[in-house]
């Protein structure tokens, strides 16, 4: 065989590949497509939707799934848009195309196609611009749509809700005198219907679960992103809970359907009865970044009342009558909970689901001593003590410490204490000895936890808050690099004195700082309170230590220190990487 023989096979293989290559495209080097963010991009996959099953339309071998943009539509259309796609069942509107239920996929296919193509076909017909006509099936149907979701959550907030509350456009019931029950109702399953009851008043997601969820009301998600249903337990404690044994009724819509259905539903009528904008009516309006920074938040909300008490005294055990006077002799202390001064913390930024996420209950009543189905099988004292959970108290408190920069100054660069090492009487401050024997009223705990609020405060002012000035330094020389830097003048009293005016703005940072000498540990963090710390140099040499000893050398440990802090509060003068602010560099000469 010649040459020419010898290099056929190896020009094959090259021409193939690049073959396969212009028709796959290029691989490397291509510049990523360009995807568009938009609020209302909602995905049509009718399969999905028949079997409850969201499979990658090139498993289902079938065309891929629409990408329809909902403003887009009822901006091009006129007059009652709503009803132009959507039917109406018992004066409300089904969030179905042009059916009342979902049905087989082929006949529902046939409704989308005869629907839109047929609208579609009547806008050209005019002169007007429309979308994709017959045989154009890639128009809609796109395995690579270049408009992605930009939808986010919309949080009712206390200041929204108030904002309702007050509206004129929502008038009052006249046996409540208030106009709660325009969004407020509890289902009753015996009966099939909706009522309201005064002081039973419950967050819409409590019964209305999230889109894909097969269960029902009382839920919250556990931890493997799964839902699961929750029964809360009858007490005493919440005598108007609504209680839910049996699997929730069809009735009961998801929180997508039952949200428009009430928002969107209630701004289109009251817009219309007043002739004037009631509220946003399309995606945009709400689920985007932009439209939620220019919601109008109130900076004075009054309190929602729900039968909530001002105090709480939190222990497991005060909630029990059969124990004995030995058993309550080993029981940690209670807890005096300023409850009215956690809820002003959620007016800007979320709702009571933050603590309350399953029902605007007790925590004792999900999440038992050793743990129950109610409560995902969480105890209370992990319910209320795990520092890795944003939902627990010590948890929440920690989340504090570093998204506040007058706080994270100091707690971002100090290594978290242990559960072990926690001084429990700072919460666990209620003597036990001097209280009746359980069961105590409701009413009774809630003064005890008022009084103990009180005693806390008059014991936080009687320990003052710095001792005299002349007996904090004004300035602090630093010179432990004086032979290539000048020495830092560190101006050691304003410092404190910006730290103390932090704790003073803060009640958190008040309840743990009750040693006035505290913040001292922010930098002498090794050492005991005192007026008269040791030197970081007693702990940090000059030259760096030794394997597995961990400590910084002394300029690693003021660069950490002071370059950190300002990096945490957000100093901008002296910036943390301007050296020369702090030490002008020696001349050597």
């Amino acid at each position: 065989m010649g040459k020419k023989g010898k290099l056929q096979p190896y020009l094959g293989g090259i021409v193939g590949f690049f073959l396969i290559l212009g028709l796959l495209g290029p691989v490397r080097g291509t510049p990523p497509i360009q995807v568009n963010q938009r609020a209302d991009v909602i995905r049509i996959d009718l399969t999905a939707e028949s079997s409850g099953k969201f499979l990658p339309s090139a498993v289902k071998k079938q065309m891929p799934a629409v990408t329809f943009f909902h403003d887009r539509h009822t901006s091009a259309l006129e007059g009652d848009t709503c009803r132009t796609c959507h039917l109406t069942k018992d004066d409300r509107l089904t969030f179905l195309f042009k059916r009342l239920e979902i049905g087989d996929p082929e006949l529902d296919r046939e409704i989308y196609h005869t629907s839109c193509i047929g609208c579609h076909a009547e806008l050209a017909a005019t002169g007007k611009s429309s979308g994709p006509l017959s045989g154009n099936c890639r128009g809609c149907h796109s395995r690579s749509p270049e408009t992605d979701s930009s939808w986010v959550p919309l949080i009712f907030n206390p200041s929204l809700h108030y904002r309702h509350e007050s509206a004129e456009l929502i008038p009052p019931d006249p046996d409540t005198k208030t106009n709660c029950s325009a969004c407020h109702h509890l289902y009753d399953s015996a009966i099939q219907k909706t009522s309201y009851i005064k002081g039973e008043e419950n967050s819409c997601q409590y019964c209305h679960p999230g889109p894909g969820k097969t269960d029902g009301r009382l839920m919250r998600p556990n931890r493997f992103g799964t839902y699961k249903p929750i029964t809360v337990p009858a007490s005493p404690e919440t005598p108007g809970l609504p209680m839910q044994t049996d699997p929730p009724d069809k009735a009961i819509r998801f929180m997508s359907a039952a949200a428009h259905d009430a928002c969107v539903a209630c701004h289109r009528k009251l817009s219309t009865a007043a002739n004037r904008t009631a509220g946003p009516t399309d995606c945009a309006g709400c689920h985007t970044v932009e439209a939620q920074k220019k919601i109008k938040v109130l900076e004075t909300v009054p309190r929602m009342k729900r039968n909530q008490p001002d105090a709480v005294l939190m222990a497991a055990w005060l909630y029990r009558d059969d124990l004995s006077p030995e058993a309550v002799s080993i029981e940690i202390d209670p807890v005096a909970f300023n409850h009215k001064v956690h809820e002003s913390h959620v007016i800007h930024g979320t709702s009571c689901r933050r603590c309350h996420h399953n029902a605007l209950s007790s925590c004792g009543d999900c999440h038992t001593r050793k743990g129950a189905t109610q409560g995902d099988f969480i105890g209370i004292n992990q319910a209320l003590h795990d520092p890795d959970s944003t939902r627990t108290c010590i948890g929440c408190h920690l989340v504090q410490t570093t998204a506040k920069s007058d706080c994270a100054g100091c707690h971002a660069a100090r290594p978290r204490t242990g559960f072990g090492d926690q001084n429990c009487l700072i919460c666990h401050g209620v003597d036990k000895t001097k209280l009746p024997a359980p069961p105590v009223d409701k009413t009774v705990k809630s003064e005890i936890a008022a009084n103990a609020l009180i005693t806390r405060t008059n014991n936080r002012k009687a320990a003052g808050t710095l001792p005299p000035l002349d007996q904090i330094p004004e300035r602090v020389r630093i010179d432990a690099m004086v032979e290539t830097y000048e020495a830092v003048d560190l101006p050691h009293r304003k410092i404190i004195l910006e730290l103390d005016r932090g704790i003073q703005n803060s009640g958190l940072a008040q309840t743990f700082h009750p040693d006035p000498l505290t913040m001292c540990a922010g930098c002498h963090h090794k050492s005991t309170t005192s007026l008269k710390p040791p030197k970081c140099a007693s702990c940090h040499s000059q030259h760096q230590p030794g394997p597995g000893d961990g400590r910084p050398a002394l300029m690693g440990a003021y660069h950490i220190q002071c370059m950190g802090c300002h990096r945490q509060m957000g100093i901008q003068k002296p910036q943390a990487t301007a050296c020369n602010e702090c030490h002008p560099k020696r001349d050597k000469k």
